[in-house]
């Protein structure tokens, strides 16, 4: 009758004590066990644009301000910052005060010219006052402009022009006579509302660069 030994063969002992040493042996060196959850913290930056907003750890919206004012494009990029350019015609040109023919009724006005191709057209109306004499004036202190004024009557039956006392008669492009005067330089006329004694008429001007420079010019204007 044969019985089973109670001892292990050599081979099955050999690989347990090998299996024994690899346990005691895996942190030895302090490195974690792979299959050992690694407790890590993972940090995540943002880049933040200027003017734009962006949400932090806590959730909340963290407005950026970059500091710098809109003040047009830089002085090197090329591009003349116009940003109230008036009408180019008569048709969309910008409104300015109404005013009459009393003296220091007038005004002046700030704009840019970008250069021979950008024309700027201003309009008001102006009203014939009783015991105030008609006297249409505009003049300009910048130079490298073409400044010109051109008045249509209200009323009557047709606008007759009567000259340029101060400046060089030209025909806007609407039919309308007026003056104009390269800049620095005043420019002035006299005209008669034909068929009736209100001479109040609707005033245009035209203010054009005769160079290619952009610039920043002002005007004063009267009736």
């Amino acid at each position: 009758m044969l019985t089973r030994s109670r001892f292990l063969p050599p081979v099955a002992v050999l690989a347990g004590a090998l299996l024994v040493d690899l346990a005691a042996c895996g942190t030895d060196n302090g490195r974690p066990d792979p299959l050992e959850e690694v407790d890590a913290t993972t940090t995540t930056t943002t880049k933040k644009d200027s003017g734009t907003s962006s949400a932090g750890d806590s959730g909340a919206t963290v407005e950026v301000d970059s500091g710098v004012e809109d003040s047009g494009p830089p002085p090197d990029s090329g591009t003349c910052y116009d940003p109230g350019d008036p009408g180019g015609s008569e048709s969309t040109a910008k409104d300015l005060p109404n005013i009459d023919d009393c003296d220091g009724s007038g005004g002046t006005k700030t704009g840019v010219a970008a250069g021979v191709v950008d024309t700027d057209f201003y309009h008001f109306k102006a009203s014939d006052t009783f015991l105030c004499t008609i006297s249409p004036t505009a003049s300009s202190k910048t130079a490298g402009l073409e400044l010109c004024m051109f008045s249509k009557c209200q009323t009557g039956t047709s606008t007759d022009f009567q000259g340029c006392t101060q400046g060089t008669e030209k025909t806007s492009s609407l039919g309308v006579k007026g003056c104009c005067v390269n800049t620095p330089g005043t420019l002035a006329y006299d005209y008669n509302c034909n068929g009736t004694t209100d001479e109040a008429a609707d005033v245009f001007i035209r203010v054009k660069g005769t160079t290619d420079a952009c610039q920043v010019y002002s005007f004063s204007y009267n009736f």
